[in-house]
This record gives C-alpha cells, structure tokens and sequence, in this order.
C-alpha cells in the first residue's frame, strides 16, 4: 500500500487524512448494505487490500452497484473505453473496461457532503497513487504520467498480487469461497467457517441456516484463535495469501483444512 503523503496544504487549505475507525467497509457486492442516496467519497481495494481506485458519488449504493455490475458481468454503462483499447493494444468492445473491474474487492466509504467528497476524492488519489482512476487521477497529473500507460503498467507489473495464483496455474483456491460469499452477499469468512464447519462434522447445512447461529457454530470448531489471531482474522490472513504453504499448514495442524479437499 501506498502512503506517500499524510497531508496537504495551500494557502487557505489544509487537507488531513480522515481517521480510519470513521471509515465504513463492506465487500463490493454488498453495495445493498450502504443506504440509498449516502454522499460521500470511496476507496476500492484489492483482495489482499492494495487501493486501486478512489471516487466519490451522491449516491454510494448506487456508484458502488456500477463498479460491482461492471466487474460481474462485464457491463459498465459509463465506459472508459480509451482504457481498454490502451490495454487490449487495439480495438475492442467497450465492456472490456472490466478487465479492471475484475480486481475490486472491498469497499471503505466516508459519508460527507458535496463539496469535501470530491475534495477528499483527489486527496486520497493523490495519497495512495491509484492505478485505476483515469480522469482525474491526479496523482499522474502532479507527476506527468499517463494514466493509461500507468495502469497497464501496474497491472503488468503486480498481477500477481491481484489474483490468486497456485503451483503456477491460473486457479483461485478460494474462487468458489468467494463465488458463494457473493452470491449471499456476505463475507467470505462466514463462508469459509460453514465450510470448515460442514467438512468436520460432516454436515450438509444450507448456509442461511447456518449463518442464524454463526457465532454459536464458530465456538463448536474449538478454535478460538490461531498463531495469537482471532480465528476469523487468520481466516481473512488465509484469504489474502492462500498459496503460502505455512498458512496452509497451519490450518492442517489445527484440523480446519479438510473443507480444502471437498
């Protein structure tokens, strides 16, 4: 993660960073979860939380049901087509602007008025050097990049870090964790804890049932925490890297790694 300035200052202005405990978060498809008609500015991580796009909207629900769509299903009504043709090196269809999309993964807001979104929009673009804003990013124009360039180079240059690689094939181990968390629009975590859960007592449990009594079912695996993390953040730690062999490991020791062979 980027963190090249802590503040700003001109005359007349002075910009600080927004403490993080005020933030709100939820994953990018529980959009639902943000009330309709909340104004305030946004910031779109990465599975393993590298910021990759900042924006700002009147409505968050909706802007953040857009980023959602277009990573989804390839549709993006307002479509950067100058991106894609950038990247694909040629003409292309305009949904292809998701080739981007497909990397958004959490969302953290700021509710705000009008006039201190959009402010806090370019000051945070400007903070974390986001690759994915096109125009403006303000961070290329203080530094006479172009955006276009700038993008296809980090993703050339941090694929990796954005999907999920094993033994060198192009698998996500957790893409149908993360296929379920979506489709019942919750947290990954809570997927991986019915899995774990079904896979050791040898249930088949429908995951809405199961999701009434989560913290009940949680205490029934006898894990309360791992390597001195609560169990659910050794979890979202596994998520982020579940190529590392030692993580893997680690669940096996425990006896929380046979939902991994089902």
């Amino acid at each position: 993660m980027h963190d090249t300035i802590t503040s700003y200052t001109s005359p007349g202005i002075s910009i600080k960073p927004i403490s993080k405990n005020l933030f709100k978060s939820c994953f990018i498809w529980q959009f639902e979860d943000i009330p309709k008609e909340t104004s305030g500015f946004y910031i779109i991580y990465s599975r393993i939380d590298i910021p990759l796009y900042v924006g700002e909207s009147h409505d968050l629900q909706n802007r953040i049901k857009q980023h959602n769509d277009g990573r989804t299903k390839g549709e993006y009504r307002r479509i950067k087509k100058e991106i894609a043709l950038h990247l694909k090196g040629g003409s292309t269809k305009n949904t292809d602007y998701a080739e981007l999309k497909k990397y958004f993964y959490r969302v953290e807001y700021y509710e705000c008025n009008s006039l201190d979104r959009r402010i806090y929009e370019l000051f945070y673009m400007l903070k974390f050097e986001t690759p994915f804003n096109k125009k403006p990013n303000i961070y290329c124009e203080f530094n006479g990049h172009n955006s276009f360039k700038y993008a296809k180079q980090y993703l050339e240059e941090h694929l990796e870090e954005l999907v999920c690689s094993v033994d060198g094939d192009e698998v996500d181990l957790l893409f149908f964790i993360e296929e379920e968390a979506e489709f019942y629009k919750t947290d990954p975590v809570e997927i991986m804890i019915w899995k774990i859960h079904n896979a050791k007592f040898g249930n088949e449990s429908d995951f809405r049932t199961f999701s009434r009594d989560i913290s009940l079912k949680t205490k029934d695996l006898g894990v309360e925490s791992i390597d001195g993390l609560p169990l659910e953040t050794f979890l979202r730690k596994f998520i982020m890297d579940p190529a590392n062999p030692k993580l893997r490991e680690t669940l096996f020791i425990h006896g929380l790694d046979e939902f991994l062979n089902t």
